[in-house]
């Protein structure tokens, strides 16, 4: 077979190299001492692989809660400017609905989120004097929008720094396995003037 490599994937280590050498080692009793390491390497890399697709689909699932608090913010802010739009019975000129709304609808639902999440900030704190009931009712839900999203963000980022320790660590081992298998024992023991048990063949 070919020689392992780094740049292989966990799954191809474990599932096709992994499982061919360490069936061959299992049925030679001169190579229980590289039998062992590299099982223990094997057990190793298939925890950390599991603990990284876990850790991916984590931050797929936080990615999704961050995009449905980002729609359910817009949808706050939509029912807002209706709500805008009908007291001044959709007058886009109107002092109030230029005060809120200078530039429109969409340019602030369709910016992008670090700058919607700013924005909308701005927006809540002109909110905060307003004096129209029917416009100054809307606050509430438009805030708590904003802060379910933020809290949605930072889950987001803390699965994201998750899931790059998870893939560090799997690289890791993915060296430590390279380094138990049984071509990496044979040459560590050539190395060390120490006779290799068995044939070449059979750990190379």
């Amino acid at each position: 077979m070919r020689v392992p490599v780094l740049a292989m994937g966990p799954e191809t280590l474990l599932d096709t190299y992994g499982l061919y050498h360490l069936t061959q080692l299992q049925a030679d009793p001169e190579l229980t001492e590289i039998t062992e390491a590299f099982r223990q390497a094997q057990e190793g890399l298939k925890a950390r692989n599991e603990e990284y697709r876990d850790a991916e689909a984590a931050s797929l699932v936080a990615l999704a809660v961050r995009d449905r608090k980002e729609a359910a913010l817009d949808e706050a802010i939509t029912a807002f400017n209706h709500a805008v739009l009908e007291y001044t019975r959709k007058d886009r000129r109107a002092p109030l609905y230029v005060k809120y709304f200078a530039e429109g609808l969409r340019p602030l639902t369709g910016a992008p989120l670090s700058s919607e999440v700013r924005r909308v900030g701005t927006l809540l704190a002109k909110l905060a004097d307003e004096s129209v009931d029917e416009v100054k009712s809307h606050g509430g839900p438009v805030a708590n929008a904003l802060a379910e999203l933020e809290a949605a963000i930072a889950a987001q980022q803390n699965a994201l720094d998750m899931e790059a320790h998870a893939y560090g660590v799997l690289q890791s081992e993915k060296i430590a396995w390279l380094d138990a298998s049984p071509g990496a024992r044979r040459r560590q023991w050539a190395a060390g003037g120490r006779a290799v048990p068995g044939s070449r063949s059979r750990i190379s």
